[in-house]
């Protein structure tokens, strides 16, 4: 009989916790969003979802299975955010999904992500710099080699916290595959592609063959589909002299894409498919292009700047292929001299060089990943401007860090090791 109250201490102890709660002011419980997104292979990454970086964002990612998928996002700081349904494209095997983002008036720039899968918890994306704001980009061609110096560079870009990487064509090689990408591209830029909009314009080793002339491209990058040639100038013909020998009409459904432009902030960035033929360049790219650029200077850019892959001056290992590149400085020389472009950006010969010509400067940042070539600084054929600056002897990229009011900007060439190789400041016009 002693033990008597041991019998009844549970009951006592529910009570008492009974009391304390009620007594507690109830807390507000957020449910969990609902957020599917099957198992994902590739991703998730940045792209542009529009002509505004500032403003508009697409989150792409790849999965192995077709399913709904669904990802939920907020604005850090704000209450603002939202759950979003993603859009499927099914390609070789595997599945992409992405979603638009938009960036309401007075937001600020850094998104969270919840998705499923085996992303990181708290994932962030910003949004580019707008006008007022220090922007930092990097540029860097000829890259998915699957190379250490390749590994390196990417990590350097990293480490600098550059918010954009142009890509002045040869992605990938060999040939510009998808599952090159998948071994040569994906592997190296995965950390950096979450943080950093990747930009790319075609080089000879991407188009793949006629039946699929960039496709792999296509799928991987969203840029801008802003172009808008003039109707009935003829079919998109790509030249195999500056295509690793794959000519031919491209499909009506794969010229979008290949050349495109954007603006982040005071900078306009006009970005061109230089695999096309002469009669393509003139007819379709260069009418095109000359009106994209009278509209960014008629909205404010203090700076323009474009990139293709074929350099129209070179030391390099292609300084004496005529044709391939003389059609270049036939066609998209003049566009850039009479539209104000201030800085050319171009790959396909791998090192680093520097010229200026015409109040143009012209950056082969070639130095990405794949096998270097020499540079030969007393070449003087083909009308060259004079070599500023130059390097052959390690991989590279090109850095660019505008002042917040637009007025400078510095250029600098990053070796793999994180050496600063060469450094020039220009002042906008």
């Amino acid at each position: 009989m002693k033990y008597r109250w041991l019998a009844v201490l549970p009951v006592v102890i529910a009570a008492v916790v009974m009391a304390v709660s009620l007594s507690e002011p109830k807390q507000a419980v957020t449910p969990k969003p609902d957020v599917r997104t099957g198992s994902i292979v590739v991703g998730p990454y940045v792209q542009p979802a529009g002509t505004d970086l500032t403003r508009s964002l697409n989150v792409v990612w790849w999965s192995d299975e077709l399913k709904e998928s669904r990802i939920a996002w907020s604005f850090e700081g704000s209450s603002r955010g939202g759950t979003s349904l993603s859009v499927q494209e099914p390609y070789e095997g595997w599945y992409r999904h992405s979603v638009r983002i938009d960036r309401p008036k007075g937001a600020g720039d850094t998104i969270q992500l919840l998705m499923g899968g085996k992303v990181p918890t708290g994932l962030k994306i910003r949004f580019l710099p707008e006008r007022g704001e220090a922007f930092r980009f990097a540029a860097t061609g000829d890259i998915g080699a699957g190379t250490d110096g390749q590994r390196a560079v990417a990590e350097q870009m990293l480490k600098n916290d550059v918010r954009l990487v142009l890509v002045p064509g040869d992605i990938v090689y060999g040939s510009g595959t998808w599952n090159e990408y998948n071994r040569n591209f994906h592997p190296y830029y995965k950390d950096l592609m979450r943080s950093a909009v990747f930009a790319p314009v075609l080089g000879n080793h991407d188009p793949v063959a006629k039946s699929n002339m960039g496709g792999p491209y296509r799928r991987v990058f969203t840029p801008p589909a802003n172009w808008n040639p003039y109707p009935n100038e003829g079919r998109y013909v790509i030249e195999g002299v500056r295509a690793n020998n794959t000519s031919g009409p491209v499909l009506p459904t794969e010229e979008t894409l290949r050349n495109y432009s954007f603006d982040v902030g005071y900078v306009h960035f006009l970005c061109i498919d230089s695999t096309a033929d002469k009669a393509t360049l003139e007819k379709l790219i260069v009418p095109w292009a000359k009106l994209d650029l009278e509209s960014a200077k008629q909205h404010g850019a203090k700076w323009i700047i474009a990139q293709w892959h074929h350099p129209p001056y070179t030391r390099g290992a292609y300084r004496d292929n005529s044709r391939q590149l003389q059609e270049i400085r036939d066609t998209l020389v003049p566009l850039a001299r009479e539209g104000g472009v201030r800085v050319v950006l171009n790959g396909h010969d791998h090192n680093y060089q520097h010229m200026e010509k015409d109040g143009i400067h012209y950056i082969v940042t070639g130095a990405g990943g794949a096998k270097l070539y020499d540079v030969k600084p007393d070449y003087t054929g083909y009308g060259q401007p004079p070599l500023l600056g130059w390097n052959d002897k390690v991989h590279s990229f090109t850095m660019f860090d505008l002042s917040p009011d637009g007025k400078t900007l510095k250029v600098a060439q990053i070796a793999q090791d994180g050496t600063e190789l060469d450094t020039f400041t220009l002042t906008a016009s």
